[in-house]
Formats: structure tokens, sequence, C-alpha cells
């Protein structure tokens, strides 16, 4: 298989299998590398992309720490995400090891068509009627909009880190780290807000979107009454990864697929990811292959607790056979 060195403009095919029809077929870029972060192939919708944009280096459309990115995938076993503005273009690109091998996928989207031309932290967060706002990497706030000072005058605050999450700090440093979405919870004033830390690629600055659940009805934040109602497999495990709760649809996945135990259908490192997210308190992804079908588990935190949600998607009608 040919080899690519960051150099010139490639045509590096993949070799013969289940992957390589998906990849030719497939009208996204999708690219795979090493552990060192060398590309092994790229698809031909790559290599439109970088015609389009006029460049030889794929390198060029790649996020800058690629390198790292890859390896942080492969060690933790769990789908990074990264964004990169290139050519007047911005392309989100979703790194993803293979289980059992050193081998990452790295799937591409251009999402320009996407985004707003009033998204910067001056426009669409200033009419957002929800709060939002910018923080440094040391917490130190830098922007909120008018939602945000609307809501600190209803609640009678003296200062806008009363509403925060109380380790408002380390959730910034966290989702500048990890470049991971990431959600704190606080109770004010008797009302309950919900806040998403998302870093922003290329700075250190991470928008912070705040959410009044107050007026919602509890049960849909509880084990007992979202979870049972959601058509797809939801679970509740401590930190000792045993399950304290499992839905309807969970049991019914069981039953689909002619098993009796949980361990059957969560991944193999189940443990371990349960470690991670509690350790992060970020969410991690997972993939399991049982039965015929392609699961995909989302391991959740739960602030200020030891309990974590884990939401279970088959992704099998709608997922390449690439593995």
């Amino acid at each position: 298989m040919a080899g690519y060195r960051g150099q010139q403009m490639i045509n590096i095919q993949p070799e013969s299998g289940g992957h390589a029809k998906f990849v030719e077929i497939n009208p996204n870029p999708v690219l795979s590398c090493g552990a060192n972060g060398e590309l092994h192939f790229v698809n031909p919708a790559t290599s439109k992309m970088l015609k389009d944009l006029g460049m030889m280096d794929v390198g060029e459309i790649l996020p800058r720490d690629h390198k790292e990115v890859a390896k942080a995938s492969l060690d933790t076993s769990t789908a990074l995400v990264k964004e990169c503005r290139v050519g007047g273009r911005i392309l989100t690109w979703l790194y993803q090891s293979v289980s059992g091998s050193d081998e990452i996928y790295i799937y591409g989207h251009d999402v320009t068509g996407y985004q707003s031309s009033t998204s910067d932290a001056m426009n669409f967060p200033r009419s957002n009627p929800s709060p939002v706002l910018t923080s440094g990497a040391d917490g130190e706030l830098h922007f909120v909009n008018p939602a945000t000072s609307q809501l600190f005058d209803d609640l009678g605050l003296e200062h806008v880190g009363e509403m925060l999450p109380h380790n408002h700090i380390a959730l910034v440093k966290a989702s500048l780290k990890t470049s991971t979405p990431l959600t704190g919870e606080r109770k004010v004033a008797g009302r309950n807000l919900v806040w998403l830390y998302r870093s922003i690629d290329g700075c250190d600055d991470v928008y912070i979107y705040g959410h009044d659940i107050s007026g919602c009805d509890p049960k849909i934040f509880c084990i007992e009454g979202f979870p049972n109602a959601n058509p797809n497999p939801v679970f509740s495990v401590g930190a000792d990864g045993v399950p304290r709760h499992m839905n309807y649809a969970t049991s019914q996945l069981l039953g689909k697929l002619g098993l009796e135990n949980t361990t059957d259908i969560l991944p193999r490192n189940h443990q371990q990811l349960v470690n991670a997210c509690l350790g992060t308190s970020a969410p991690v992804t997972r993939e399991r292959n049982v039965a015929g079908r392609t699961i995909i588990w989302s391991y959740h935190p739960i602030d200020d607790s030891d309990l974590i949600y884990i939401y279970g998607y088959d992704i099998t009608d709608y997922h390449p056979n690439i593995f």
C-alpha cells in the first residue's frame, strides 16, 4: 500500500475487503492512520476535497494536533472530534480507533453550510434567549449575553460565578484539554441550571451555554422517568460498573439478541470506560459488535454523584460493516 508523508497530493487506495467498498463510495472524506499518525489510505472524496480547496497536502485539512488526537483516540479507545478551518471551510474530523488493532479511522464532514455567519460571540449568542458566556483558560469570563444578565438580575445575585457550577474552572480546563463538551449543574435561588461547556477549536476560549430546567418535569432527569420511556437502551451504573437500573428497551434488546447478561451487550472494557468517565467528568463513547448488530454506547457522568447514564444506539442499519 502506498504511503503518505504529508508532502504531495496523494492517491492512496484502501486494502481490499469490506471497508474498501464503503470507503470508495462514501461521499465524505474517510482516512485511516496508524498509531504514529501516518496515513494509510484516503478515499476519493478526500482527494476531491483537496482539489476543491486547491491544496496538495492532506495535513493542511487535518487538525494541527492530528498525531496527538490519533494517539489519544487509540490510547483511550474513545471517539474524539476535532474542528478546523481551512480555505474558508469548517471541517470536523471524527477519530475512531479500531478494536484489536493500531488502526484509526478518520471521518470528515464539511459543516460550513450548517454554520451561521452569526455564530460568533458578539452576534448569535447575544440574541440567544438562553444564557451564553465565553471564558478563557483561567476561567475568567470574557463575554455574557443579555439573557445571562437577565437571569442574573432575576435571581438577585451579586456575581455571575454564583450561578455557574462550583467546579467551573475545572470544567473549563477539562473542556480545553479533552476538546470534549462537558456539562455541569448548579442549583441556586430555587432554580436548577444546567451548563454546557464547549471548547473553540484553535483558541483558548470556551463557550458556556446555560439552560434553566427548573420548570421541567423532574422525572425527565431521573432514572425512573425519561429512561423508562426512552425507545433506546438506557442503563445507570455506579462506580463499580454494576448496573443499578436498565429500562424496558434494554430488556427488549437482550431478548431480541437471545442474550441474558447485560455484559454481553456492553463494551468489553466497560469498567475502564466507567472509571475514565468518572475520572475526567467527560462523556466517552464505545462500540460493541454482538450477534450481528453494531451498538454504540455513550457514557455520561451524572454531576455530583458516582452514577453514570449509559445510552445505547443500534446503528447496524446506518453503519457500514467496515470492521
